[in-house]
């Protein structure tokens, strides 16, 4: 079974279903600090959300997406020309 795998979850039961789920992302936020890379506050917090069923993971990503872009708008406003 891999990662993808505990976040499709059918036919279970919903705490199993969540506990699968924050599994997955202990695994992915494990895999991610063993790379320098460590998810913030906002990150852990999205990912409960995705946990609890308030969000999906395709909104989650167009989350971070937009919020990316506004940063990079946000930083090239502020760059001297």
């Amino acid at each position: 079974m891999g990662f993808l795998d505990n976040l499709t979850v059918q036919n279970m039961k919903l705490a199993d279903a969540q506990e699968r789920k924050r599994a997955a992302f202990r695994y992915a936020n494990a895999s991610l600090a063993l790379e320098g890379l460590v998810a913030d506050k906002a990150q852990i917090a999205r990912q409960e959300e995705i946990i609890h069923g308030r969000l999906t993971s395709e909104q989650a990503v167009a989350q971070c997406l937009a919020e990316h872009m506004a940063a990079e708008a946000k930083k090239n406003e502020l760059s001297p020309k």
